[in-house]
């Protein structure tokens, strides 16, 4: 686990023979593959002003804080673009943080509505303890990307494993959002 823009140098500089990205949209690096695809959602409190409301407007969410991911990190840079896929952009920023813990509990004080994989929650949610906000877009979504190095696209080992977290780790993940459709050892050739 490490930062995107580690991920993508040790890749080049030939240390990882295997690594997995987040992208919104466009690959962000070449001879990248979709592995799955993860929806978002907006969470508030039960008891936030947000969750009374039946369908709130973008223009309505923009006057309320958002929970964000700190700022300058490739994470907080896709949930923007996603965000601003439907018209949420410009939010106060009541608090900064990657942990989810911290962004559970500040979400739950109602101190502001946060943007996460819609996995995150759905326990929460579930349960009462959580509410999804009724929004939703064509691209409200993270691509999970695999990132298999020139060097080793046509090495059976490294696509065989690539296969094996394609098909048995994304597999829930693929199941409830839109998946590659291809294994990957026939995307990488």
């Amino acid at each position: 686990v490490m930062s995107h823009e580690k991920l993508l140098s040790e890749i080049s500089l030939g240390r990882i023979d295997l690594g997995y990205t987040l992208a919104y949209e466009e690959p962000q690096h070449p001879g990248s593959a979709r592995v799955c695809t993860q929806p978002l959602g907006l969470y508030v409190s039960p008891h936030h002003p947000i969750a009374q409301l039946p369908a709130p407007s973008a223009a309505e969410l923009r006057r309320w804080p958002i929970i964000a991911g700190p700022a300058h990190t490739h994470l907080r840079g896709l949930l923007d673009k996603a965000l601003a896929s439907v018209g949420v952009s410009g939010c106060p920023i009541a608090m900064e943080t990657d942990l989810i813990d911290a962004v559970r509990e500040a979400v739950l004080l109602g101190i502001g509505f946060a943007c996460a994989f819609r996995r995150t929650f759905a326990t929460a949610v579930a349960t009462g303890t959580m509410h999804r906000v009724p929004i939703d877009g064509p691209r409200f979504a993270i691509d999970i990307r695999q990132v298999i190095p020139h060097r080793h696209r046509r090495d059976r080992e490294v696509t065989g494993l690539a296969d094996y977290l394609a098909s048995v780790i994304f597999r829930g993940a693929a199941a409830e959002a839109s998946a590659a459709g291809t294994p990957a050892r026939a995307r990488q050739a």
